[in-house]
C-alpha cells in the first residue's frame, strides 16, 4: 500500500505539472500565433492519437500478463514477456513512422490554405516523432514499471520532462522562432525518459533482461485489447477530427480550449485512480479475488463521490477560466455556457466508469468485454456527424454523451454480473443522486462565482470556497446515501496519509 501511495502522490504532481505547462503552452501559442496555428496544432495532436492504434493493445495486455509472474517471483517468464513486448514495439515503433509520413502528406489536404502545405507537413512530422521514439525505447519499460506498482517511476519521469519541454518551448515563442522548432522540443522530453529509465531497470532488476527467448503466447490478449482501443479512439477523438473536416481550425481552437481543462481533469482522476494503483489492483485481483470484490465496492462508492466533487468544482470555475485564459484573443468569442455544460456530463460519464475498466483490465476480460466498446464508437459516429451539421460543435458533444451513457452503464453492468456479483441498481442510484446534488449545487453557486471572478487571484479564492462548500455537500449525501462503503473508504483515505 505504501508504494501505491506513493504512486498516487506522484500522478497527483505529474499531473499539476502537465496541466500547468499544458495552459502555459497553449497560452504562449495563442499569442505568438493565432487561433489558426493553435486549432492547427491541436488537430495534428488529435489526429495523431489515431496511430497509436498501431500499439495494438501491447502495453496493456503486457501488463496483465506480468502480474502473476511478478507476483510468483518467476524472472525467467517476466523476462520473457518482456523480451517479446521488446520486439514488437520495435516493429510498431517503424511501422508508426511510416504512417506518420503518409498522415503528413494527407493532412494538409484536409486543413485547406489557411496554412500552407509545406508548413503542416512539418508540424505532423515534429509533433510525431516522439511517440514513435517512445514506442521503440521507453514502452517496454513502462510495462514492467506498471506491473511491478512502480508507476511513479513514469509519472516523475513525465514531470520531469514536461518542465524542460514547456520552458524550451517558452524560451524558443519569446524569442520569435518558428512553430516546427517549438513543436520539435518534445523530444527533448522522450530523451530524458529513455536515459533515466533504461538506468532504473539496469540497477533496480539486474536478474530481468529483454533479451530472452520471447513468450508471444502469454501476451496474446493484445488482439482483444486492440479491438477495445480502436473503438476508444473513434470515440474519443472523433470530434477533433470532424471539426478539422467539416469546419475551420478557429472552431477547433474553440473546442481544444474547453478540452483542454476537462482533458486534464479526465487524465488526473485517471491517472490517479486507475493507472497509478494498477499494479497493487492487479496483484490484489491476483491473489485473492473474494476479497477484491469487497474492496472494489468500497472504492467506487468513494471514488465516484470524488468525481462528483471534481467534475461540479470545474464547471462552476471553466467559464471565468475561459474568460481570463482568452483574454486579449479577439479573433473569436470563446464564453460558451452550454458547451461547459456538455462538456461537463460528458466527461463524468467518461469517468464513472474507471473502476470497472480497472476491474476489467486485471482481470482480463477484454474479449468479454470488447462488444460494447463497438457498440460506443458506432453510436457516437452515427449521432455526432448528423448532429454537428444541424448543431455544429454543441451536436458533437451531445453525440459524445449518449455513447459515453450507453458505455458506462454496459460495463459497469458487465462488471456487476459477471466480476463482483453485484446488484447493478445500487450503481444507477449512486450515480443519479450525485447528478442530482452536483447540478443544484452549480445552479446556486454559479451567480456568486460569475459576480466575484475578476482575476486570476479572485478566481483561485472562489474555486477554493466552491471546492470547500461542493465537498462537504456530495460527501454528506453519498453518506446518507452509502454509510458503510463511505467509511471504509475514509479509512483507506486516512492510512494512506497516516503512512
Amino acid at each position: 500500500m505504501r508504494r501505491t501511495q506513493k504512486n498516487m502522490i506522484s500522478a497527483v504532481l505529474a499531473q499539476i505539472v502537465t496541466i500547468i505547462t499544458g495552459f502555459l503552452v497553449q497560452r504562449y501559442v495563442l499569442i505568438s500565433f493565432g487561433s489558426s496555428y493553435n486549432g492547427l496544432t491541436s488537430a495534428v495532436t488529435q489526429i495523431l492519437q489515431y496511430l497509436v492504434l498501431l500499439e495494438a493493445g501491447l502495453t496493456t495486455a503486457s501488463i496483465q500478463a506480468l502480474y502473476k509472474p511478478i507476483t510468483d517471483k518467476n524472472n525467467k517468464t517476466v523476462s520473457g514477456i518482456l523480451s517479446a513486448t521488446r520486439l514488437k514495439f520495435l516493429n510498431v515503433g517503424i511501422f508508426f513512422f511510416v504512417c506518420l509520413l503518409a498522415t503528413a502528406f494527407i493532412l494538409p489536404l484536409i486543413v485547406g490554405d489557411e496554412i500552407s502545405y509545406f508548413l503542416v507537413f512539418v508540424i505532423t512530422i515534429a509533433s510525431g516523432a516522439g511517440t514513435g521514439l517512445t514506442y521503440m525505447f521507453a514502452n517496454k519499460y513502462q510495462a514492467l514499471f506498471y506491473a511491478d506498482n512502480r508507476t511513479g517511476i513514469v509519472y516523475n519521469l513525465t514531470s520531469i520532462a514536461n518542465v524542460v519541454i514547456c520552458v524550451a518551448k517558452i524560451i524558443l515563442m519569446v524569442c520569435g522562432q518558428s512553430i516546427v522548432l517549438v513543436q520539435s522540443a518534445a523530444l527533448i522530453g522522450v530523451l530524458i525518459r529513455v536515459a533515466a529509465m533504461h538506468k532504473i531497470f539496469k540497477k533496480d532488476y539486474p536478474e530481468l533482461t529483454f533479451k530472452t527467448q520471447p513468450q508471444y503466447r502469454l501476451i496474446n490478449k493484445s488482439k482483444n485489447v486492440l479491438i477495445h482501443q480502436i473503438a476508444g479512439f473513434v470515440h474519443n477523438n472523433t470530434d477533433v477530427l470532424l471539426i478539422t473536416i467539416l469546419a475551420d481550425l478557429k472552431s477547433v481552437s474553440l473546442y481544444t480550449v474547453y478540452n483542454l481543462v476537462y482533458s486534464h481533469i479526465n487524465s488526473l482522476m485517471q491517472s490517479v485512480f486507475a493507472q497509478a494503483p494498477m499494479g497493487y489492483f492487479g496483484q490484489y485481483y491476483a491473489k485473492d479475488k473474494k476479497g477484491y470484490r469487497e474492496f472494489f465496492s468500497t472504492f467506487e462508492t468513494g471514488y465516484t463521490c470524488l468525481v462528483f466533487i471534481v467534475m461540479t468544482v470545474t464547471m462552476l470555475m471553466i467559464l471565468p477560466f475561459v474568460s481570463l485564459y482568452t483574454k486579449g484573443v479577439n479573433d473569436i468569442n470563446y464564453i460558451n455556457p452550454l458547451l461547459a455544460w456538455l462538456f461537463f456530463f460528458a466527461q463524468t460519464l467518461n469517468l464513472v466508469r474507471i473502476p470497472s475498466i480497472l476491474t476489467v483490465n486485471v482481470s482480463g476480460n477484454f474479449k468479454e468485454t470488447q462488444k460494447g466498446a463497438i457498440i460506443e464508437a458506432i453510436i457516437n459516429l452515427s449521432l455526432s456527424i448528423p448532429l454537428f451539421l444541424v448543431f455544429g460543435v454543441h451536436g458533437l458533444l451531445i453525440g459524445t454523451i449518449a455513447a459515453m451513457a450507453y458505455r458506462s452503464i454496459d460495463i459497469t453492468i458487465f462488471t456487476y454480473r459477471n466480476i463482483c456479483n453485484k446488484k447493478i441498481l445500487s450503481f444507477f442510484i449512486k450515480l443519479s443522486t450525485n447528478f442530482m446534488v452536483s447540478i443544484l449545487c452549480i445552479t446556486v453557486l454559479t451567480p456568486l462565482i460569475e459576480k466575484y471572478t475578476i482575476s486570476w487571484l479572485s478566481w483561485m479564492i472562489c474555486g477554493v470556497c466552491a471546492f470547500f462548500i461542493t465537498s462537504v455537500v456530495l460527501v454528506v449525501a453519498n453518506i446518507i446515501l452509502c454509510k458503510s462503503e463511505m467509511g471504509k473508504f475514509a479509512k483507506i483515505i486516512r492510512s494512506i496519509i497516516s503512512k
